[in-house]
């Protein structure tokens, strides 16, 4: 079984995108909810400032990790290094920072 993590800051759309495979209404994540989605064991983490050191204790167990964004900065600010990063998702509107991601992915070599 593949073990995903989901990172990104808060209010990017980590526990939206983990509560469509659910099917179930999902509150804000407190630390992190993990559950089984077909052969995959995900991880929805909180984007919460006082959780980080807890989110990280995971990052080596895991396989994949699913990067959620809306601003470049916060794309930046991830705190993992980029040799992890599987794939990127861009949760917002605007083009240009669309393309930004796009780029960012495509100059480190991982999905968006």
């Amino acid at each position: 079984m593949k073990k995903v993590i989901v990172i990104g800051e808060s209010n990017t759309g980590k526990t939206t995108f983990t509560s469509c495979l659910r099917d179930i209404k999902v509150l804000p994540t407190i630390g992190i909810d993990c559950f089984t989605y077909k052969n995959l064991y995900i991880c929805d983490t909180s984007g919460s400032e006082c959780y980080k050191y807890l989110v990280r204790s995971f990052y080596d167990q895991q396989d994949v990790f699913l990067i959620c964004f809306r601003t470049l900065d916060q794309l930046y600010r991830i705190g993992v290094q980029r040799k992890y990063i599987n794939i990127i998702i861009y949760n917002g509107e605007d083009e240009m920072l669309r393309d930004k991601g796009r780029l960012y992915a495509k100059e480190h070599g991982v999905k968006f």
